[in-house]
């Protein structure tokens, strides 16, 4: 995980997936979100790289699970939503 002023970004990774996450925001919420995806064995996985944006304007949270409590399903699969959560509260 990489941080600095204004910017999140970390990589999700194991034996099918490897998934990046850039996460910007002002301190207090999420502003923009984008998804890289450099591995998936499903063409679905791969769409969540598009889908993660949509947790822009999102409260930043120290709760892992806020990202999947507030967007459920619709954000993205499951490794890149779990990217995005432990970047949320990061």
């Amino acid at each position: 995980m990489a941080r600095s002023a204004g910017l999140v970004v970390g990589e999700m990774e194991d034996d099918f997936h490897h998934f990046g996450v850039r996460l910007h925001h002002d301190g207090e919420r999420v502003t923009a979100a984008e998804g890289v995806t450099f591995r998936s064995p499903w063409v679905t996985c791969a769409d969540g790289s598009r889908k993660i944006a949509l947790i822009a304007g999102m409260d930043l949270s120290p709760s892992a699970t806020a990202v999947g409590a507030g967007h459920a399903e619709q954000v993205a699969g499951q490794q890149l939503r779990d990217a995005a959560e432990q970047r949320v509260g990061a």
